[in-house]
């Protein structure tokens, strides 16, 4: 019966692609259309311009995270040309679609995974979205993404971190972000007595110039942690 109900929502409520919005077939369960499906494959290939070598596998970070993060990972470049990643990264702020998180933390999984040190030591969290911007949309992408994370790896996720004001990081230019994250993001009460002396995985949909990242990497550290990792689904390259 359920089955039937589902078809026949899906033939009045066609399922549509993620990235580009075209109409799936009403049996469809994919995420994508196969034309996104390859053009995400291909991105997936691109290489970063300083170590050559393709993003899931390069270690490069910005500036501002070096001396915060001991390790910084992502899956896809980010290039602000409309391209599949960019439409995902897109789609996912403003959308509560749990298949569409599902598939980027999956993805973010598969990609830290052989360099995670021991599960013991470590706990899952995320860079938080405003609450203003939480409750306009519905969700916070990046705190489904650690959930899935952390459920991945059988470790704990928590919400570290509470974020002031109202002004979006994307707006600004990179020395705004900066100060602006410097001015955002508090941790929580009790975050030292959970981080103390463990590995910090710091969860984000996307890194641009790393001012985020970087804030609340330094204050997990000044809390106690013993290293921080971040982990995004997308990191901005240069074209």
């Amino acid at each position: 019966m359920k089955n039937i109900v589902k078809i026949a929502l899906n033939i009045i409520f066609p399922p549509k692609c993620a990235a580009c919005k075209e109409i799936l077939p009403y049996y469809s369960t994919a995420l994508m259309c196969d034309k996104c499906c390859e053009k995400w494959e291909t991105e997936k290939e691109t290489k970063c311009s300083k170590c050559g070598k393709i993003i899931s596998m390069c270690r490069c970070m910005p500036e501002s995270c070096k001396d915060s993060i001991d390790m910084l990972i992502s899956v896809a470049p980010y290039t602000s040309s409309g391209s599949v990643t960019d439409r995902l990264v897109l789609y996912a702020k403003e959308n509560n679609d749990r298949s569409l998180f599902s598939f980027m933390a999956n993805e973010m999984t598969a990609a830290i995974y052989a360099d995670l040190p021991s599960a013991e030591d470590i706990i899952v969290t995320f860079v938080p979205r405003s609450l203003a911007r939480k409750s306009e949309t519905g969700h916070d992408q990046s705190e489904y993404l650690a959930k899935i994370v952390a459920e991945n790896f059988s470790v704990k996720m928590m919400r570290l971190f509470r974020k002031r004001g109202k002004i979006q990081q994307k707006t600004l230019g990179a020395e705004k972000r900066a100060e602006n994250a410097e001015n955002s993001y508090l941790l929580l009460k009790n975050t030292a007595e959970n981080v103390k002396g463990r590995t910090v995985l710091l969860c984000d949909d996307v890194v641009t110039t790393g001012a985020s990242l970087s804030v609340c990497a330094k204050q997990l550290l000044n809390a106690g942690a013993q290293r921080v990792y971040a982990l995004t689904f997308a990191k901005t390259v240069k074209k």
